[in-house]
């Protein structure tokens, strides 16, 4: 039998008025653990050292399209409109889209979020594209 290692986290921690980015393998509480058999996420390293800019549209841009091209994957919709279904958890209508419940510019925002939350089965819900559309950076 052989033990998978629990994917990297990344978190952002501040001392004296430098952030840092920290990886480490711990397992983050149970709010980000994913079921098993959905896809794995990581970042590229190219998105790893613009996370650590100061200016917030290069971490939003970079996180962004890292989370983007995740839940354009064929395996992460399948598994995401498998596991909830294909009607919007906004509207009740049909569901063409992934959306990240607590929206990427949150997590460029507040470097204190941890990133491993980001793309977490319990942050992707199915959604239409015209409650996607009106909710933009906003938590409903």
């Amino acid at each position: 039998m052989s033990l998978t290692p629990p994917p990297l986290v990344l978190k952002y921690s501040t001392t004296e008025g430098n952030i840092m980015l920290h990886m480490s393998n711990e397992i983050v509480g149970n709010n980000h653990e994913n079921p098993p058999g959905f896809p794995i996420w990581s970042c590229r390293h190219s998105t790893k050292i613009m996370l650590e800019s100061y200016d917030r549209n290069i971490r939003k841009k970079a996180i962004r399209n890292c989370a983007s091209s995740f839940i354009k994957r064929k395996d992460v919709r399948d598994y995401i409109f498998g596991a909830k279904g294909t009607q919007c958890y906004l509207c009740g209508s049909d569901a063409t889209q992934i959306d990240h419940k607590i929206p990427v510019a949150w997590f460029a925002d507040d470097r204190t979020m941890n990133l491993s939350g980001l793309n977490a089965f319990s942050n992707l819900f199915p959604i239409c594209a015209k409650c996607n559309y009106s909710k933009r950076d906003n938590l409903k």
